[in-house]
């Protein structure tokens, strides 16, 4: 069966689209379409819901250090459940640098390298965040054979190479495909294409990105309704 909507998938067809099949061209093509993902991810300042991870913590130091998670992108809501304000809400941390900005400010949090520092809080301080992700850095594999799951639009359906179970199926998934790559496919193919040709020199760029920012736009437009953008 033909594979669609997965990242190998994507590669597979700009390969067959522009008839580079040599293995470096392959490499090529696989890193513009990682890039291609994530310059839609983040077009025009877009903050898709789709996007947005929510978590609960409890502060086991103080101040308390939460170690970023992979393809963290940028906080969306932080608070304290436990700790009201002056209108009785949860209360909501300062983004303080470090230095004289939080001088006379109890509860703060800043980044600091791969982490998050949240200072003020004791031990046991239960924190609820909700933070923006970036995509997954997508593996090229060129057997289907031997990715560890495809989408048959024909039939519809996935299919595994040796995942049964739903929880190991959505990680298969989650190893092979997203939210934008299988709703937005032909956005990425067409931002992927236009990247080789332009690399390539050769005159098919220009249509090709014009008919890229298009889809893109479109995207942008329909997703906006759904996001947290400013």
């Amino acid at each position: 069966m033909a594979d669609y909507g997965t990242f190998s998938a994507v590669v597979d067809d700009v390969v067959g689209l522009t008839g580079r099949v040599d293995a470096a061209m392959r490499s090529r093509i696989a890193q513009y379409a990682r890039q291609t993902i994530r310059e839609c991810q983040g077009a025009k300042g877009l903050k898709a819901a789709d996007d947005l991870v929510e978590d609960s913590l409890v502060a086991d130091a103080s101040p308390y250090i939460w170690p970023k998670p992979q393809y963290f992108r940028e906080v969306h809501t932080l608070e304290y459940p436990a700790i009201l304000d002056s209108r009785s809400l949860p209360y909501k941390p300062a983004h303080r640098q470090p230095g004289q900005s939080h001088t006379d400010v109890e509860y703060y949090y800043y980044i600091s390298g791969d982490s998050l520092i949240l200072s003020g809080i004791s031990v046991g301080t239960a924190v609820n965040i909700a933070y923006f992700v970036w995509s997954n850095t997508f593996a090229y594999v060129q057997a289907e054979a031997d990715r560890v799951a495809r989408f048959d639009l024909t039939t519809n359906t996935w299919t595994y190479k040796t995942a049964t179970t739903a929880q190991d199926q959505a990680a298969a998934r989650a190893l092979v495909s997203n939210w934008i790559l299988f709703n937005w496919y032909d956005m990425i193919l067409e931002g992927t294409c236009a990247k080789i040709w332009k690399a390539l020199a050769d005159q098919r760029s220009v249509s090709s990105f014009a008919l890229y920012k298009s889809l893109q736009n479109d995207f942008v437009t329909a997703k906006s309704a759904d996001s947290y953008s400013s």
